[in-house]
């Protein structure tokens, strides 16, 4: 049998089922993975709040740079934070028997490796749509299923996006097919509770509905459409890797040299547009802003 044989995924009712079973399973782990979270994603909020904005309002000439230095510690804080629980979420979304302690101590033992692997991911992405966007879907999936590459076989870096590109090779349609099966399903329900909320002539009068819409959709989303979904992409992620071509490890390389040309390509002509935008239309800009000052 040739190395290059495309071997097919299980079904599709196959996967959902035990996306099901393994949420099931996971949910109370994710669930407090998720809460201390939302605290310390607050918690960054709040250190940022008090350590610019306090300032800025007591001292109004350092307005400008508290701004400024605020906004760059907010970014900066809720990559850092948004990362580790991302780490933490996926131990206990991958594996059964993790507890949210556990989950929380590989991710800090793995957390610069995971963080350079997402700039890594992000950079390769962009730039790949950036060629006139085609190369970036063709990586779509790829990319979003390249953190579990990460946690399930410790593919590192770039590396972790084209051992999945290379596994996924010959089954592209397949894999994201999956993925809008599941889109499609887990969205059917917001868009049930948005239709429940009162007609317009109405909203006037009865807001509590629309509030309750809302706390219902994020809710749902908490509860069982994130954590899911967490579920569901190590599980497809499992089909993909253990269905792969003996081939894939090589067709990794190739795969590797492929797409590092493609994103050099896609930051080249991402430059060119920004720089040919500059030169034809800032003159325009230009006289555009001043015309708006007088």
């Amino acid at each position: 049998m040739s190395d290059h044989v495309v071997k097919p995924l299980p079904p599709v009712v196959d996967l959902l089922t035990r996306a099901w079973n393994g949420y099931k399973r996971r949910l109370r782990s994710i669930i407090t993975v998720y809460a201390w979270a939302s605290v310390g994603l607050l918690g960054v909020t709040a250190a940022c709040a008090v350590l610019f904005a306090v300032p800025a309002i007591a001292f109004p000439p350092v307005t400008v740079v508290a701004a400024a230095l605020g906004a760059v510690a907010f970014i900066v804080g809720m990559f850092v934070t948004g990362l580790f629980f991302q780490s933490a979420s996926l131990e206990v979304a991958t594996r059964d028997g993790v507890t949210p302690m556990e989950a929380f101590a590989r991710a800090k033992k793995d957390w610069v490796a995971f963080t350079w692997t997402g700039v890594w991911t992000s950079t390769i992405s962009l730039l790949a749509f950036g060629l006139f966007i085609i190369p970036g879907l063709v990586l779509m999936p790829a990319m979003r299923l390249a953190q579990y590459a990460f946690k399930a076989d410790g593919k590192r870096d770039a590396d972790a996006v084209f051992h999945t590109h290379a596994a996924i090779r010959g089954r592209w349609w397949a894999v994201v097919w999956r993925m809008l099966v599941f889109g499609f399903l887990v969205g059917i329900v917001p868009q049930v509770l948005d239709s429940a909320a009162p007609s317009a002539d109405l909203r006037d009068v009865v807001r509590a509905s629309d509030v309750a819409s809302m706390l219902a959709q994020a809710a749902y989303a908490f509860f069982l459409a994130g954590p899911l979904a967490l579920v569901f992409g190590a599980e497809l992620y499992k089909d993909v890797s253990s269905t792969a071509p003996a081939a894939a490890p090589a067709a990794a390389g190739k795969s590797a040299k492929t797409w590092t040309a493609v994103a050099i390509a896609g930051g080249i002509v991402g430059v060119a547009a920004v720089v040919a935008t500059v030169v034809f239309l800032g003159p325009a800009l230009l006289v555009s802003f001043r015309s708006s000052l007088n």
